[in-house]
C-alpha cells in the first residue's frame, strides 16, 4: 500500500492525496486500485476538495533481464469518473488506458520509458492522446538506507482524436527524488517546451509513504 500527497501551482494552488493499494497475483502480474482526493484553491473564485477519479489496472512483467538488469510490463488501466467534471475534480468519463513501460538500469544509471494510449467514453469534449514519458537519473547511497536520484524527465502528450487533433504538448521536469527506507520525497520544477501549453511553469513536490501487510 502506498499513500501519498502532492503539491502543484498553476495559477491555482493544487493539493492531491492519493492512496493506491497493491496485490501481486503471481510474481509477473500486479494489480491495483488508486483513489485521489483534491483540492483547488485558484486565485479567483472558491476552493474546491473532494474525491477525484479512480483508477483500476492490471499490470505483466513481459520481459526481465538479471544479467543486464532490464524490464518490460505491459498493462491496462480504467479510468472511473468518481471525481465532479463540474467542480474540477476529475473528467467526467470513463478512460481506457493500454500500455508500456520498460526499464533498464547500468552501472546506477537508470533509464524509464512509459507509452500509453488514452481512450475516453466521452469524446465530444475530451480527447483521445498518446502519452510518452522518459526518466534519466543516477542513483547514490551516502547511507544504505538512503537513496538519492537526481534525474530528468520528458513528457509529450499527443492528441489524436478530437477537436485537437494532432496537437503536441511537451514539458521537460528536471527533479531530485530522495528516498529514506519507506519515505520517498521528490522535488522538481516542470516547464513546457512546445507552443501548445496548459501552464507556463510549476514546481511540483510530492511526498510518499510505503507500508507493506
Amino acid at each position: 500500500m502506498i499513500v501519498g500527497r502532492r503539491f502543484g501551482r498553476n495559477g491555482k494552488n493544487v493539493s492531491e492525496y492519493w492512496g493506491r493499494l497493491e496485490y501481486r497475483v503471481n510474481g509477473r502480474t500486479n494489480i491495483e486500485i488508486t483513489s485521489h482526493a483534491l483540492s483547488i484553491n485558484p486565485n479567483i473564485g472558491p476552493t474546491e476538495s473532494g474525491l477525484g477519479d479512480t483508477a483500476l489496472s492490471v499490470k505483466r512483467v513481459v520481459a526481465f533481464s538479471p544479467r543486464y538488469r532490464t524490464l518490460a510490463s505491459a498493462g491496462v488501466e480504467l479510468t472511473l469518473p468518481t471525481g465532479s467534471d463540474r467542480r474540477g475534480l476529475g473528467n467526467g468519463s470513463f478512460v481506457f488506458e493500454p500500455n508500456l513501460r520498460a526499464g533498464v538500469d547500468w552501472k546506477q544509471f537508470v533509464v524509464q520509458v512509459a507509452g500509453a494510449l488514452a481512450f475516453p467514453a466521452r469524446t465530444s469534449d475530451i480527447n483521445s492522446e498518446w502519452k510518452l514519458d522518459v526518466a534519466i537519473g543516477r542513483y547514490f547511497f551516502p547511507d544504505p538506507r538512503l537513496q538519492i536520484t537526481p534525474m530528468i524527465e520528458l513528457n509529450t502528450t499527443t492528441r489524436i482524436s478530437g477537436p485537437s487533433y494532432g496537437e503536441t504538448k511537451s514539458a521537460i521536469l528536471p527533479q531530485v527524488r530522495v528516498k529514506w527506507l519507506v519515505w520517498a520525497l521528490g522535488v522538481g520544477v516542470q516547464a513546457p517546451i512546445t507552443r501548445a501549453r496548459d501552464f507556463e511553469v510549476r514546481p511540483l513536490f510530492d511526498l510518499v509513504y510505503e507500508y507493506a501487510f
